[in-house]
């Protein structure tokens, strides 16, 4: 039997692409996925902007975004081709220079109320060279501005600089004054993330469940930040909280977490301990137990978590 490998780059000219099985995140910066979708609301002429209300100029907008695309794509040896003939999602990293378009495009046709996840999931793996919120609100706004096919775009551009305006709120606070100056007897968890990026991982949990419950509301994740991280203020007492998710899927959502931001290796008893006092879940469980299923992977766990 052919053994199939599932691809972490995109598909090169002269790959086969038999050979591997294709996987996106629904937050991915699909430039495929948003011609498509484009394609699909110029098609549709629901509140377009007037000039392009007339076919030959749809036409032109879409061989303008395809063309865009291409070269991307031929600068870099992919296989454009292939991409666009399939409809498989080609996902842009966040240190190429296409980014900034492609998450652009990605924001004209995101559903308004899955903007916010999808800048949270952005912001969580930016690895770009500059602020990510800078280019929002500098390069991203203005490209939609300009770009947008939509006659929405003011209610969308609002949406958008509503959540980097609290998300600034959120970096005044220097964390480097915060070291110089910390808290006697601070005994909250230290990690490598930035304040940003812990709270947009916490933030998936705003979510709703599987049942249409959501999780948790952002006060409780504000209140658990402020309870359990150094850097986040005012530093408060911790609180149990009832979330609506199963124990074994906090457990691995936390461990995830542990996984990618702890310090070191041996800190899985400060994130064991961190679950058995913060969520009633745990309550009636040995931190030693916590440790001993903490990797263990559930038998279902939602893709919105990841």
């Amino acid at each position: 039997m052919k053994r199939i490998i599932k691809r972490e780059t995109p598909l090169l000219v002269g790959e086969n692409p038999n050979d591997f099985s294709f996987e996106t995140h629904v937050y991915d910066v699909n430039v495929i996925n948003s011609y498509h979708r484009i394609e699909k609301i110029l098609k549709d002429g629901n509140n377009l902007k007037p000039h392009l209300t007339k076919t030959n100029k749809k036409k032109e907008y879409l061989d303008n975004l395809k063309k865009g695309i291409e070269i991307y794509c031929r600068f870099r040896n992919i296989n454009f081709d292939f991409y666009f003939k399939s409809k498989i999602g080609l996902s842009i990293p966040s240190a190429e220079d296409y980014y900034q378009s492609g998450l652009a495009l990605s924001l004209i046709c995101c559903d308004l109320f899955r903007i916010r996840s999808f800048l949270q999931y952005q912001q969580e793996y930016y690895d770009g060279a500059d602020n990510f919120l800078d280019v929002v609100e500098f390069l991203v706004c203005d490209m939609i501005k300009n770009q947008s096919p939509i006659s929405d775009e003011n209610e969308r551009l609002i949406e958008i600089m509503q959540w980097v305006e609290e998300e600034r709120e959120y970096e005044q606070f220097d964390e480097n004054s915060y070291n110089e100056r910390e808290i006697d007897n601070d005994y909250r968890i230290a990690c490598k993330a930035t304040k940003g990026k812990i709270r947009s991982y916490f933030l998936k949990l705003t979510q709703k469940n599987e049942a249409g419950q959501q999780i948790m509301k952002e006060e409780e994740i504000k209140y658990l930040l402020c309870a359990n991280f150094k850097g986040f203020t005012p530093e408060v007492e911790i609180k149990k909280i009832t979330p609506n998710l199963n124990q074994a899927n906090l457990r691995y959502f936390v461990y995830q977490f542990y996984l990618k931001y702890s310090k070191n290796s041996h800190e899985a008893e400060v994130y064991a301990s961190f679950l058995k006092e913060n969520f009633t879940q745990f309550e009636n469980v040995e931190i030693s137990g916590i440790k001993k299923a903490f990797s263990r992977s559930p038998k279902t766990y939602p893709a919105y978590l990841m």
